[in-house]
């Protein structure tokens, strides 16, 4: 499915509720497919708009696609997904902006999304190089804000390596998000495959990777989380502008992370590394338990 406008108008207030869109194909052609950021280069999605304004999301089912689930691209703002369930997806769950937008102009910006009771799992191909499988959201400019409630996000996981690339954000992968709020959600049971990674693979963010993005993370559970080789921020990494990021009340367990011909993996659970020295970020009453960084 399809929503486009012509230069100027926007698509506003449409709501689809109890809804499955499922089985559909992506054909790669004879080379195959090498993909970076959630497999954004893909080209198509189930669900795909541009210029859509208060588009709701209720009780729908997108699933077992070659493709991303649902693509809201140039102009895209005000969206709701709630009670839905994204699963079995090629490339990535919720994939918010759009990489080759002309960001200067607004009428391009994608801003605001809401995520509200929902499951996103098991999505991703086994290819170098993926960035954010459940959800991958560029804000460019820092316009977009991105709230995320009382989800589960779980085995979106990269089981084979046969590349040396960078891995980021399985859960959640942002960049230049004015602001993100992630509450009562639970991560599990994703990231790397225990065992699947070459040495010289880096991980940066297994599970949420916010660069230049300030995230308030609050009564949420990490576990079960893959491993990382060459790595820092084993579950979560927060870099660059991102000042102002908090995580109160929250659980990070089960993060391995293994070191490689002397280099150690750093930050079994949580990575802060900010790019001002004056700005600040806040760890309040969480539990850190069996998170494993060895020299």
């Amino acid at each position: 499915m399809r929503m486009r406008t012509d230069k100027g108008q926007v698509v506003r207030d449409v709501a689809f509720r109890g809804i499955g869109f499922e089985h559909t194909a992506f054909l790669m052609g004879p080379g195959g497919q090498k993909a970076g950021q959630s497999v954004a280069n893909v080209p198509d999605a189930m669900i795909r708009a541009n210029g859509a304004e208060k588009v709701v999301f209720e009780n729908c089912r997108v699933a077992h696609a070659a493709m991303h689930g649902i693509w809201l691209r140039k102009g895209c703002k005000d969206s709701v997904i709630r009670h839905c369930l994204v699963e079995d997806l090629g490339a990535g769950g919720v994939y918010f902006g759009d990489m080759g937008a002309d960001f200067k102009n607004r009428e391009n910006n994608a801003a605001n999304l809401e995520i509200v009771d929902s499951t996103i799992s098991e999505n991703g191909c086994n290819t170098g190089s993926v960035t954010g499988r459940g959800i991958y959201m560029d804000g460019a400019n820092g316009a977009a804000s991105l709230r995320v409630s009382n989800c589960l996000f779980t085995q979106n996981l990269l089981t084979v390596r046969t590349e040396v690339t960078d891995e980021a954000g399985m859960g959640l992968y942002l960049k230049n998000v004015r602001a993100t709020t992630v509450e009562d959600t639970r991560f599990t049971r994703s990231g790397f495959a225990i065992g699947s990674a070459s040495g010289r693979d880096k991980s940066f963010g297994t599970i949420i990777h916010a660069e230049g993005s300030p995230i308030t993370v609050e009564r949420t559970r990490f576990a079960g989380i893959g491993v990382m080789i060459h790595g820092c921020g084993g579950i979560v990494y927060v870099m660059g502008a991102s000042g102002g990021s908090g995580f109160r009340n929250c659980s990070f367990t089960g993060s391995h992370g293994e070191s490689y011909n002397g280099v150690s993996a750093y930050g079994g659970a949580l990575t802060i590394n900010l790019s001002s020295p004056t700005a600040v970020a806040s760890v309040e009453n969480c539990t850190f338990a069996y998170n494993v960084s060895p020299m």
